[in-house]
Order: structure tokens, then C-alpha cells, then sequence
């Protein structure tokens, strides 16, 4: 949702975030893959491109720890390529294409490991022959959750 006007202080009285006219918020909350218990104290953050354009720049990145119930709510006026979700004993769980509400489902593991809604990273790529003769990779993960 964008916030026009003075949204700002609305927002910020509402979510307790810092927002102002036209951010975006990316809210949502960390649940277990196994338990479907919340994770707290986990490491939020969204990762854009600092220019506007793909590959162009610098990253940026917005970032909040979640509360005891999982939850957290991200204020942030740049396009969004991804959100990166860390803890201790799981995966990094990665969501492209943020948008709105999330339940973002953290997997047990090694958090230098990637999983994609609890399917490990490595499970997730898919190889064919190219029109070009070289090789298509394509992640069938990120491609279901569109």
C-alpha cells in the first residue's frame, strides 16, 4: 500500500514505524517450517537496487529484527527486489518480489544455506537445453511463488 499525504503520521501512530507520504510498507511475520510456532529476534531485510534501475548501483537495504510474535512491519520508498529473512538455526529464507502482508516460513538449517518458502535452494533449480544451444537455469521455486 502506498501512503499519500498525510498518511505519514497516521501511519506511524498505526504500525509504530517511521513512515512518510509515499512509502510502501512490507509487513508480515516469521513462522517455523516445522512448528508453525512464530520466530522472534530474526533479522528482516529488504534489498533494492539503489537507482531505480536493474543491476544499476549499489544495493539499499531496510532492515528491523521481529518481536516475540514474529512479526514486522518495513517502511521504505524504493523498489524492493527481495526480502532476506536470518536466524540462528535456520535457512535464510528469501521472498522476491515483496509486496503487502507476508507469512514468511523460516526452515531449519544453516543460515548460509538459502530456502525458498521451506524448499531448500539447492532442490529449486531446474537446467535445459537453450534455443542458443547453451543451458537455461531456471529456479522453479521463485517461478510458483509468482
Amino acid at each position: 500500500m502506498t501512503l499519500p499525504g498525510k498518511a505519514g503520521l497516521f501511519c506511524a501512530a498505526l504500525l509504530l514505524v517511521g513512515c512518510e507520504s509515499g512509502q510502501t510498507i512490507v509487513s508480515g511475520e516469521l513462522r517455523d517450517c516445522v512448528s508453525g510456532k512464530p520466530v522472534a529476534d530474526a533479522l528482516v531485510t529488504l534489498v533494492g537496487w539503489r537507482d531505480y534501475v536493474v543491476a544499476a548501483g549499489p544495493e539499499y537495504r531496510y532492515s528491523q529484527r521481529t518481536d516475540g510474535a514474529g512479526r514486522f512491519h518495513i517502511a521504505h520508498d524504493r523498489p524492493v527486489r527481495r526480502l532476506d529473512a536470518v536466524a540462528p538455526g535456520y535457512r535464510t529464507s528469501q521472498v522476491h518480489g515483496p509486496k503487502g502482508r507476508l507469512v514468511v516460513r523460516l526452515m531449519p538449517g544453516d543460515s548460509d544455506r538459502v530456502a525458498y518458502d521451506c524448499q531448500p535452494a539447492e532442490q529449486c533449480l531446474d537446467t535445459a537445453p537453450g534455443a542458443d544451444g547453451g543451458i537455461h537455469i531456471s529456479n522453479h521455486c521463485l517461478e510458483k511463488a509468482r
